[in-house]
């Protein structure tokens, strides 16, 4: 069996990183519980509304991954300062931000080229923006179709086999022992 020989400095240990995952990281106290609670909410929605009020397994399971949705869009960061709703809102809608740098030196040098790399650059961020926008979109369409197909896939098995008999007991009247 091959070992593994690393050395570990324990001050690269990510304490606040739970189970190592970075989404999980520098969450504030309400994040964790809406993270932690949609989840254990979700988790128990799919298990109990099946068995107890005999719901559809496709109507729990949608129900759970909508309850997942709202706990990593509001509970989990991408970043310090933003949540992964926040991230999606931002990339879907958001205006980018330009910070521009121009040495004191050798501003009169760059103005010409500078003001054509502006509008290059403007242009090309457009474009990245829109082509953002249109994966996310296909993606957003792709998991609906799929969502759609497997729901429609259990619905169709569920409408066969609600048809099926099973057993059939013939009687007749007037039959003695």
């Amino acid at each position: 069996m091959a070992q593994m020989d690393r050395n570990l400095n324990l001050e690269e240990l990510n304490t606040d990183t739970p189970f190592g995952i970075e989404a999980l990281r520098w969450q504030s106290i309400g994040q964790k519980a809406v993270f932690w609670g949609s989840l254990l909410l979700g988790i128990a929605v799919n298990i109990v509304l099946p068995m107890v009020f005999h719901l559809s397994r496709i109507l729990a399971a949608a129900i759970f991954l909508v309850l997942l949705a709202i706990g990593v869009g509001a509970g989990c960061n991408y970043a310090p300062g933003m949540t992964y709703g926040r991230y999606a809102y931002c990339c879907v809608f958001g205006k980018p931000q330009v910070l521009m740098y121009r040495s004191t030196q050798e501003a009169a040098l760059i103005q010409a080229p500078e003001k054509q790399n502006e509008q290059e650059d403007g242009m090309e961020a457009e474009e990245n923006r829109e082509q953002s926008r249109k994966t996310l979109a296909k993606l957003v369409i792709f998991i609906l179709v799929v969502i759609i197909t497997v729901a429609g896939a259990f619905a169709y098995k569920d409408i066969r086999d609600s048809q099926k008999i099973h057993h059939r007991a013939d009687t007749e009247e007037g039959y003695e022992k």
